[in-house]
Protein backbone atom coordinates (compact mmCIF):
# COMPACT_ATOMS: atom_id res chain seq x y z
CA UNK A 1 0.00 0.00 0.00
CA UNK A 2 3.04 2.41 -0.61
CA UNK A 3 1.88 5.90 -1.42
CA UNK A 4 3.96 8.48 -2.98
CA UNK A 5 5.09 11.47 -0.83
CA UNK A 6 3.99 14.10 -3.20
CA UNK A 7 0.55 12.22 -3.46
CA UNK A 8 0.15 11.66 0.69
CA UNK A 9 0.84 15.28 1.23
CA UNK A 10 -1.74 15.99 -1.07
CA UNK A 11 -4.17 13.68 0.08
CA UNK A 12 -3.40 14.80 4.05
CA UNK A 13 -4.45 18.50 2.85
CA UNK A 14 -8.20 17.46 2.01
CA UNK A 15 -7.94 18.68 5.98
CA UNK A 16 -11.00 21.61 5.25
CA UNK A 17 -13.25 19.23 2.87
CA UNK A 18 -13.80 17.16 6.03
CA UNK A 19 -13.75 19.89 8.33
CA UNK A 20 -16.23 21.54 6.72
CA UNK A 21 -18.71 18.56 6.63
CA UNK A 22 -17.93 17.08 10.09
CA UNK A 23 -18.59 20.80 11.05
CA UNK A 24 -22.03 20.61 9.10
CA UNK A 25 -23.33 16.89 9.94
CA UNK A 26 -22.66 17.06 13.34
CA UNK A 27 -21.77 20.70 14.76
CA UNK A 28 -24.49 22.13 13.01
CA UNK A 29 -22.32 25.12 12.13
CA UNK A 30 -23.20 27.19 9.29
CA UNK A 31 -20.79 28.20 6.54
CA UNK A 32 -20.65 31.39 5.19
CA UNK A 33 -20.89 32.57 1.14
CA UNK A 34 -17.81 33.35 1.41
CA UNK A 35 -16.31 30.34 3.50
CA UNK A 36 -17.58 28.13 0.58
CA UNK A 37 -16.44 29.80 -2.15
CA UNK A 38 -12.69 29.67 -0.50
CA UNK A 39 -13.87 26.36 0.58
CA UNK A 40 -14.50 25.38 -3.48
CA UNK A 41 -11.23 27.00 -4.59
CA UNK A 42 -8.66 24.91 -2.09
CA UNK A 43 -11.06 21.69 -3.39
CA UNK A 44 -9.98 22.71 -6.91
CA UNK A 45 -6.27 23.25 -6.21
CA UNK A 46 -5.67 19.76 -4.78
CA UNK A 47 -7.65 18.16 -7.32
CA UNK A 48 -4.92 20.45 -9.99
CA UNK A 49 -2.05 18.78 -8.24
CA UNK A 50 -3.82 15.57 -8.09
CA UNK A 51 -4.87 15.59 -11.67
CA UNK A 52 -1.01 15.55 -13.15
CA UNK A 53 -0.65 11.83 -11.83
CA UNK A 54 -4.14 10.73 -10.42
CA UNK A 55 -3.61 7.02 -12.01
CA UNK A 56 -1.64 6.35 -9.62
CA UNK A 57 -3.67 6.85 -6.96
CA UNK A 58 -5.97 3.84 -8.15
CA UNK A 59 -2.79 1.12 -7.87
CA UNK A 60 -2.47 2.12 -4.46
CA UNK A 61 -5.92 2.35 -3.03
CA UNK A 62 -4.98 1.35 0.74
CA UNK A 63 -2.50 4.00 1.04
CA UNK A 64 -4.77 6.46 -0.32
CA UNK A 65 -7.39 4.94 2.65
CA UNK A 66 -4.72 5.23 5.66
CA UNK A 67 -3.96 9.21 4.58
CA UNK A 68 -7.48 10.33 3.83
CA UNK A 69 -7.90 8.35 7.31
CA UNK A 70 -5.40 10.10 8.71
CA UNK A 71 -6.81 13.68 7.19
CA UNK A 72 -10.19 13.19 8.90
CA UNK A 73 -8.63 12.38 12.23
CA UNK A 74 -6.76 16.06 11.70
CA UNK A 75 -10.32 17.35 11.10
CA UNK A 76 -11.52 15.73 14.21
CA UNK A 77 -8.71 16.65 16.45
CA UNK A 78 -8.79 20.40 15.37
CA UNK A 79 -12.82 20.61 15.97
CA UNK A 80 -12.15 19.10 19.68
CA UNK A 81 -9.02 21.32 20.06
CA UNK A 82 -11.61 24.35 19.43
CA UNK A 83 -14.46 22.97 21.25
CA UNK A 84 -13.35 21.64 24.31
CA UNK A 85 -11.86 24.35 27.52
CA UNK A 86 -8.48 22.99 28.23
CA UNK A 87 -6.92 23.86 31.29
CA UNK A 88 -3.33 22.95 30.18
CA UNK A 89 -1.53 25.16 28.40
CA UNK A 90 -0.60 25.76 25.04
CA UNK A 91 2.89 24.36 24.96
CA UNK A 92 1.84 21.13 27.23
CA UNK A 93 -1.10 20.28 24.67
CA UNK A 94 0.94 20.36 21.55
CA UNK A 95 3.81 18.27 23.56
CA UNK A 96 1.02 15.67 24.39
CA UNK A 97 -0.04 15.83 21.03
CA UNK A 98 3.22 14.81 19.84
CA UNK A 99 3.85 12.14 22.88
CA UNK A 100 0.65 10.15 22.05
CA UNK A 101 0.79 10.34 18.44
CA UNK A 102 4.63 8.58 18.39
CA UNK A 103 3.18 5.46 20.16
CA UNK A 104 0.71 4.02 17.44
CA UNK A 105 3.74 5.01 15.01
CA UNK A 106 6.62 3.27 17.21
CA UNK A 107 4.26 0.35 17.29
CA UNK A 108 3.50 -0.22 13.58
CA UNK A 109 7.11 0.77 12.44
CA UNK A 110 8.74 -2.34 14.44
CA UNK A 111 6.14 -4.32 12.58
CA UNK A 112 6.67 -2.97 9.52
CA UNK A 113 10.22 -2.16 9.66
CA UNK A 114 11.63 -4.52 12.23
CA UNK A 115 15.02 -3.54 11.37
CA UNK A 116 16.26 0.01 13.24
CA UNK A 117 18.33 1.43 10.56
CA UNK A 118 18.99 4.55 12.01
CA UNK A 119 22.78 3.62 12.90
CA UNK A 120 23.14 3.33 9.09
CA UNK A 121 21.94 6.79 8.52
CA UNK A 122 24.48 9.22 6.56
CA UNK A 123 24.83 12.69 8.40
CA UNK A 124 22.55 14.13 5.60
CA UNK A 125 19.91 11.85 6.50
CA UNK A 126 20.04 12.51 10.26
CA UNK A 127 20.35 16.42 9.66
CA UNK A 128 16.77 16.17 7.46
CA UNK A 129 15.14 14.02 10.55
CA UNK A 130 16.30 16.62 12.92
CA UNK A 131 14.63 19.59 11.16
CA UNK A 132 11.52 17.29 10.88
CA UNK A 133 11.33 16.81 14.65
CA UNK A 134 12.37 20.35 15.63
CA UNK A 135 10.77 22.53 12.96
CA UNK A 136 8.05 20.15 11.10
CA UNK A 137 6.35 18.70 14.51
CA UNK A 138 7.21 20.70 17.58
CA UNK A 139 7.15 24.33 16.56
CA UNK A 140 4.53 23.68 13.28
CA UNK A 141 2.25 21.87 16.11
CA UNK A 142 2.70 24.74 18.11
CA UNK A 143 1.61 27.16 15.67
CA UNK A 144 -0.99 25.28 14.80
CA UNK A 145 -2.75 25.10 17.57
CA UNK A 146 -2.05 29.07 18.23
CA UNK A 147 -3.59 29.42 14.81
CA UNK A 148 -6.71 27.51 15.79
CA UNK A 149 -7.19 29.38 18.96
CA UNK A 150 -6.99 32.46 17.06
CA UNK A 151 -9.13 31.28 14.03
CA UNK A 152 -12.66 29.53 13.71
CA UNK A 153 -11.50 26.13 12.28
CA UNK A 154 -12.78 26.39 8.92
CA UNK A 155 -10.47 29.75 8.32
CA UNK A 156 -7.38 27.58 9.84
CA UNK A 157 -7.68 24.81 7.80
CA UNK A 158 -8.08 26.58 4.94
CA UNK A 159 -4.83 28.27 5.49
CA UNK A 160 -3.32 24.90 6.18
CA UNK A 161 -3.50 24.28 2.51
CA UNK A 162 -0.18 26.61 1.67
CA UNK A 163 1.20 23.91 2.57
CA UNK A 164 1.62 21.93 -0.16
CA UNK A 165 1.58 24.91 -2.26
CA UNK A 166 5.25 25.63 -0.64
CA UNK A 167 5.75 21.72 -0.90
CA UNK A 168 5.34 22.12 -4.57
CA UNK A 169 7.65 25.10 -5.28
CA UNK A 170 10.15 24.27 -2.82
CA UNK A 171 10.77 21.18 -5.36
CA UNK A 172 10.73 23.01 -8.33
CA UNK A 173 13.52 25.85 -6.39
CA UNK A 174 15.39 23.17 -4.48
CA UNK A 175 14.69 20.00 -6.31
CA UNK A 176 14.45 21.06 -10.13
CA UNK A 177 11.11 19.44 -9.82
CA UNK A 178 8.85 20.16 -13.27
CA UNK A 179 6.67 23.19 -13.12
CA UNK A 180 3.51 22.51 -15.11
CA UNK A 181 0.46 23.95 -15.83
CA UNK A 182 -1.35 21.63 -12.72
CA UNK A 183 1.53 23.24 -10.51
CA UNK A 184 0.43 26.80 -11.56
CA UNK A 185 -3.37 26.61 -11.60
CA UNK A 186 -3.06 24.71 -8.04
CA UNK A 187 -0.97 27.76 -6.62
CA UNK A 188 -3.60 30.38 -8.08
CA UNK A 189 -6.71 28.20 -6.89
CA UNK A 190 -5.25 28.00 -3.02
CA UNK A 191 -3.70 31.48 -2.70
CA UNK A 192 -7.00 32.62 -3.90
CA UNK A 193 -8.79 30.56 -1.28
CA UNK A 194 -6.68 31.70 1.96
CA UNK A 195 -7.12 35.00 0.32
CA UNK A 196 -10.56 34.63 0.31
CA UNK A 197 -10.94 33.71 4.02
CA UNK A 198 -7.82 35.79 5.53
CA UNK A 199 -8.26 39.20 3.76
CA UNK A 200 -12.00 39.89 4.72
CA UNK A 201 -13.45 43.89 4.91
CA UNK A 202 -14.20 44.48 8.86
CA UNK A 203 -17.32 45.98 8.70
CA UNK A 204 -17.99 49.52 9.38
CA UNK A 205 -19.72 51.25 12.47
CA UNK A 206 -22.77 51.85 10.86
CA UNK A 207 -23.17 48.36 10.18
Amino acid sequence: FYLGAGHAVILCYTLPIWTALISVGFLKAKLSGRVLLALAFGTGGVLALLSSDFQSLGTNPLGAVFVIGAAIGWAIGTLVFKRVPWEANLYALAAWQLIVGVIPIGIVALIVEPRFVLLDASQDALLAALYVIVFALILGYLLWFRVVQIFPPMVASIGALVTPTVGVASGVIVLNEAFTWHEALALALVLTAVGLVVFQRKPTEGG
